[in-house]
């Protein structure tokens, strides 16, 4: 059965609003722009919706030099590559150093978000990388959780929705990548995928935190899709929902590029 790519999605800020994209750029660290910026608190911790949902009210549009970043109607332009000081940022438990905003720019969110807080991005020489125990090549991510890429299939989607009685979007899942075709969850079953120019491996089950019941429009949290996804899709304690992949092969993808598979 043909599998094509139906979707494909960037998240600028950590935890802030995403944007749908017609075509990306593929890096070894992911998807170009892909969570290469985040909030931190004043301890140079990062800031999540598992913590704050209402980051998720931040929306984000995507310009030539930068991006605009949406608060109620309010906005502020971010360059790609601002200037700045050296500070230190811890993402789990990685300590990295990045390079923080101005203090324009960083009252701004604080005013937005309720607490003194910083907009950093990833610093040159930053170097977060991925776990040994799956990596190939010593790849790295930016601010993404772990992996440089996460990967959904629509047909995993459509099976849990029609066992929810209301419909999630993707959106939920904040994947980068969702494809059309084949079986539901055809994802688990794949070691690569081949789309055009690039190849990606799907190295590891992604484990679902409490995202995923946060309406990504209003920042109501809920039971689901947890609730039922733990019916059917518990391992070891553990919700899985789509594929966190490397990149072997960096290119370029596009809604519609035919995925091929091994």
């Amino acid at each position: 059965m043909l599998l094509q790519v139906s979707s494909l999605f960037v998240y600028p800020v950590k935890s802030l609003g995403g944007i749908s994209l017609p075509v990306v750029n593929v890096t070894t660290r992911g998807f170009e722009h892909d969570r290469h910026m985040m909030l931190t608190d004043e301890y140079g911790r990062f800031l999540t919706q598992r913590e704050w949902p209402r980051l998720c009210l931040f929306s984000t549009s995507l310009h030539q030099n930068g991006i605009f970043i949406i608060h109620k109607n309010e906005k502020v332009f971010i360059p790609f590559y601002f200037d700045g000081h050296e500070m230190t940022v811890q993402v789990w438990e990685d300590t990295v150093t990045a390079i923080r905003a101005s203090d324009e720019i960083n009252r701004w969110f604080s005013a937005r978000v309720g607490f003194s807080c910083s907009l950093v991005r990833c610093a040159s020489q930053t170097k977060r990388m991925v776990d040994t125990t799956y990596a190939k090549h010593n790849e790295q991510t930016a601010f993404a959780d772990a992996f440089p890429v996460l990967i959904l299939g629509q047909e995993s989607l459509n099976l849990l929705n029609s066992k929810l009685q209301d419909k999630l979007p993707a959106d939920r899942f904040r994947p980068n990548m969702v494809f059309s075709g084949g079986l539901p969850h055809q994802e688990d079953e794949c070691k690569l995928m081949y789309i055009a120019d690039t190849i990606l491996e799907l190295s590891k089950p992604c484990t679902r935190c409490t995202i995923p019941t946060i309406n990504q429009q209003t920042s109501k949290k809920g039971k689901e899709p947890l609730h039922t996804l733990g019916i059917y899709r518990q391992q070891n304690n553990k919700i899985l929902f789509g594929q966190n992949a490397l990149v072997l092969s960096p290119g370029v993808i596009k809604v519609g590029d035919v995925v091929h598979v091994s």
